[in-house]
């Protein structure tokens, strides 16, 4: 999103929320995310953010594993 102004964020999420209100949204369990890292050759959060900001992450897998999961260390590997 890259919208800097506070309230154009506010009104661009407002309107995704409004869009994506009844869509159920899957997300996989942890050990998917660590098969997914650990057969893909991924090591560091920064590289899986990497890979997902670019689109070859599926969908259902969280950009942050680590926030998603309580994991408090950010550059640990996967």
């Amino acid at each position: 999103m890259a919208h800097k102004d506070p309230e154009k964020r506010r009104e661009y999420q407002r309107e995704w929320e409004r869009k994506n209100r009844n869509k159920n949204f899957h997300h996989y369990d942890f050990e998917t995310h660590r098969e997914l890292a650990m057969n893909s050759g991924i090591e560091t959060q920064r590289e899986w953010w990497e890979c997902h900001k670019m689109g070859l992450i599926p969908d259902g897998i969280y950009a942050d594993p680590p926030q998603a999961f309580g994991n408090s260390s950010k550059e640990k590997a996967l």
